[in-house]
């Protein structure tokens, strides 16, 4: 499938599993980062569709990170959707109204993961799958 999706989370075994449970959906397009500066390199690079950014890294936290991929005209169109621990309203509320389309709680599961891409995508215009 044409669809990219990029994954950004300093924790190795997260992205890990998230692209483990894309790939088994059908999405075979995946690009990982381990922290928000190489996530933003390579949304540049890559152009993804989806980007599942985590909120808690070091160095350049998940917040910074969409801030500035929403500020970039090569990225500002990804749909950014947070993948996080810390779902508390407050950092979801600064998360939306910073530009992310969506939110997943960890620990995650292949159905929701499945339903957050169709509901993006389906916004798009893009077959579900």
């Amino acid at each position: 499938m044409g669809l990219k999706i990029l994954l950004v989370d300093d924790d190795v075994w997260m992205t890990k599993l998230l692209n483990k449970v894309i790939q088994n959906i059908g999405y075979q397009n995946i690009f990982v980062s381990n922290n928000g500066f190489d996530g933003i390199k390579t949304a540049l690079k890559q152009k993804p569709d989806i980007i599942f950014l985590d909120l808690m890294m070091p160095e350049l936290d998940g917040i910074t990170t969409l801030k500035l991929l929403k500020h970039i005209p090569d990225t500002q169109g990804a749909n950014v959707i947070i993948c996080t621990a810390n779902n508390d309203i407050e950092n979801l509320t600064k998360a939306i109204s910073s530009g992310a389309v969506d939110f997943i709680s960890k620990p995650f599961n292949t159905q929701i993961v499945k339903e957050k891409i169709n509901i993006v995508m389906s916004k798009k215009g893009v077959n579900n799958v």
